[in-house]
């Protein structure tokens, strides 16, 4: 199943179903976030496994490792956020921003907050120009 919210198509797998406690079937599901992995390493996944084995033997759990902007942020994978008190989701950036470059030196684990906030240009171009703009033009400066 599939919607939409504004231009962006989400996926919802059925990853479960239960007995329900009045008798009545129901079914588990998650949002599967869109990603095209064609844009990546064609290795990524084991990369990102390889850095969050990195971030655990660094710091004893699975935790944030912080932005520029948050540097000391230390958020928990899965677990509430200090500050946002949402889920913890961590997920791996590319520092640079380019997608080609995976030195280790360059990926880092970072929560929504930090992700987002470091991201934050590169979303701003992405709204302003469409999400392919850095594939289809060059952006030009006067």
């Amino acid at each position: 199943m599939r919607f939409w919210v504004g231009k962006v198509c989400f996926w919802v797998g059925i990853i479960g179903i239960r007995l329900g406690r009045l008798g009545s079937w129901e079914a588990k599901t998650r949002i599967i976030m869109p990603v095209d992995y064609k844009e990546y390493h064609p290795k990524w996944k084991l990369i990102v496994r390889l850095i969050r084995n990195r971030t655990i033997n660094k710091h004893g759990v699975d935790c944030c490792e912080g932005s520029p902007k948050y540097p000391n942020c230390r958020a928990v994978n899965k677990e509430p956020h200090p500050i946002t008190g949402s889920k913890v989701i961590l997920t791996t950036a590319h520092i640079d921003q380019n997608k080609d470059n995976n030195r280790f030196s360059n990926l880092r684990r970072l929560c929504q907050r930090c992700h987002l906030t470091h991201d934050k240009e590169q979303h701003r171009l992405n709204r302003k120009f469409g999400r392919n703009w850095k594939k289809n033009q060059y952006k030009l400066e006067f």
